[in-house]
């Protein structure tokens, strides 16, 4: 038998199941970043005339024991905390999407010539010595130009961008027991006492569709290690990648821990002697490619590496990258073009958009001194793959103001101001473009784009309404103007 109260404010059942209640917390908000999807709370002591006049209230401080969790938290918050962290760094523009199975973190490197890069990033469940882990590792990590950073020490700035910064595990790797944080925040803000959860361990990380997913729920402890996440992952080539990559890097720990100690030449020292025994080891050509591109003077080795990874494995990206990156260092940017073009067109065959769009910005890049027009081109290309690339629609604009494009120029600054967010910026700037506008039928078609970013995203009635009619003014009788004044009138009580 089951005795149950809702409370729509506040989300929260309250169940008396054999005698022992559980309370259940269901689609709560919770701080800037995470919402509860449910957590259970068993209530061990249950009087037996159950006095349910109090409510949820009745239980605030009532000793409980958590028997499960779910609280996830959408990229785009992710995101922008990670931004906020990330004030006064080299990174710019970072990006952080939740999608199949990882999450990808994506930007630019600020410089003469920023550098655009990609890191994946694998979130696994774990247990070490019974405590509760959650492993995140960066297990790709790619720079598309010449960058003021390696491509580990990218990694550790994005890991770091994430709140992992005393939780490191070499440089690439972090572990945090993330049920203790979210409890704290929730019970904090509902004013509950701490349930007892020693036994909950982490049983489901997903990273998809927008979305990070954490679940936990009450389990015997168990030591997980690299095994154990095979056996726990399902094998798709990206986790098998991440696993590879786990495991070398616990192999070589005290190799990574150099790195992570900026002692770069004593960890090649060792990588190149653990290269000569294991020749096409790809954890260990990836990590020293990366660490020979950053080195000051003579290239030599990382293009001798890299050249003959590809003689074996010609669609190699890391040893593409690197490549591709020792080029930009000795300002051959022709040749660097062509190896990130490389880049991008095995990214785009495998179905990886991101990686794409990244290297034809890295294109762009290259060639935007010496050719404007193909510069335009490349970032034309990756907005075609990717549409929010903030600092593809800045170069784009900055190139079509270059070559008297302004028109040009005007749109990509206005889809840049309406991406992050600033529409009274975008509402600005599509004005000066409508104000260059001679023809009747482009300029309607402003003024209902003007009219819909006034109405759905600025928030500005009085001014959707101005926009409509104006747009009416040219064509009486055109349908999206007369719905759209229909639609501002009618939210600003005019009708």
């Amino acid at each position: 038998m089951a005795i149950a109260e809702r409370e729509r404010r506040t989300h929260f059942s309250l169940r008396l199941e054999q005698g022992l209640g559980r309370l259940v917390l269901a689609d709560r908000r919770i701080g800037e970043l995470f919402t509860v999807e449910e957590m259970q709370l068993g209530l061990p002591e249950v009087p037996s005339r159950l006095d349910m006049s109090g409510g949820v209230e009745r239980f605030r401080h009532q000793r409980s024991r958590l028997e499960r969790f779910a609280v996830y938290a959408d990229d785009h918050d992710i995101g922008r905390a990670a931004r906020q962290a990330l004030r006064g760094s080299v990174l710019q523009d970072l990006e952080i999407r939740a999608i199949d199975g990882d999450l990808v973190a994506l930007g630019e490197v600020s410089g003469d010539r920023p550098a655009p890069f990609v890191c994946r990033l694998r979130l696994e469940p774990a247990s070490v010595a019974g405590e509760r882990v959650l492993l995140v590792s960066v297990y790709e990590s790619r720079l598309f130009g010449d960058a003021a950073l390696s491509a580990p020490a990218l990694a550790a700035e994005i890991l770091r961008a994430l709140g992992l910064g005393g939780r490191f595990i070499g440089p690439t790797a972090a572990t945090v027991d993330p049920v203790d944080g979210l409890l704290f925040e929730v019970c904090a803000e509902l004013g509950w006492k701490l349930p007892e959860r020693r036994e909950v361990r982490l049983v489901e990380v997903t990273c998809t569709g927008g979305r990070a997913r954490f679940v936990g729920a009450r389990q015997a402890p168990g030591r997980m290690g690299p095994r154990g996440l095979g056996a726990a992952i399902e094998s798709t080539s990206r986790s098998r990648r991440f696993l590879a990559d786990y495991e070398a890097k616990t192999l070589y720990a005290s190799t990574e821990a150099l790195i992570a100690e900026g002692q770069i030449e004593r960890a090649i020292a060792v990588y190149e002697r653990q290269l000569e025994v294991h020749p096409d080891q790809p954890f260990l050509i990836a990590r020293l490619l990366q660490l020979h591109v950053t080195r000051a003077g003579n290239p030599a080795e990382a293009t001798a590496l890299a050249r003959a990874r590809l003689a074996r494995t010609p669609d190699d990206l890391d040893a593409l990258c690197a490549l591709g990156v020792v080029h930009a260092r000795q300002h051959q940017f022709d040749q660097a073009a062509e190896v990130f073009g490389r880049v991008a067109d095995i990214a785009e065959r495998r179905g990886d958009a991101i990686e794409a769009a990244q290297a034809r910005c890295a294109v762009a890049a290259m060639i935007a001194d010496r050719d404007p027009a193909g510069a335009i081109r490349a970032l034309e290309s990756a907005l075609t793959l990717r549409r929010r690339l903030p600092a593809a629609l800045r170069a784009l604009a900055d190139l079509q103001a270059r070559t008297g494009d302004w028109a040009a120029a005007l749109r990509a600054l206005a889809d840049l101001q309406a991406r992050t967010g600033d529409w009274a910026a975008a509402l600005r700037t599509r004005e000066r473009l409508l104000s260059r506008e001679e023809d009747p039928a482009v300029r309607l078609a402003l003024l209902n784009k003007l009219g819909q970013l006034a109405l759905e995203q600025a928030g500005d009635l009085d001014a959707a309404i101005n926009y409509f009619e104006r747009a009416l003014e040219t064509a009486a009788e055109d349908v999206t103007a007369l719905q759209g004044l229909a639609a501002a009138q009618e939210r600003a009580g005019r009708v």
